[in-house]
């Protein structure tokens, strides 16, 4: 999850492809937008992990405050709930999708 922010943070979209490889391109596009993105993020639950015999996957909820500062308009900051579903592939996880809920 260090990595998933951090690739937000420094506005990384090829970082945040191979982290989260299904990200809605809407996301990646709109970092050109941006002057500066932080988020902080707080677990509520989770890893919670599931083997299968399609491999290992893997959920966990946090709460996200993300305060945006596009190049131009006024700064705007979001709270919301985040569900991380991951999946394991050879020794890395990578995220599946993400849901998310406003608080």
């Amino acid at each position: 999850m260090e990595q998933y922010k951090t690739a937000y943070e420094t506005l990384d979209v090829y970082r945040l492809g191979v982290l989260y490889p299904s990200v809605p391109r809407a996301v990646k596009n709109s970092f050109q937008d941006f002057e500066s993105l932080s988020i902080d993020m707080e677990a509520l639950s989770g890893p919670s992990l599931d083997s299968s015999t399609g491999g290992r996957t893997a959920s966990a909820i946090y709460r996200i405050v993300q305060t945006i500062e596009p190049k131009m308009g006024d700064r705007t900051t979001s709270r919301q709930k985040a569900t991380f579903q991951f999946a394991e592939i050879g020794s890395a996880w990578i995220i599946l999708g993400v849901q998310w809920e406003s608080e």
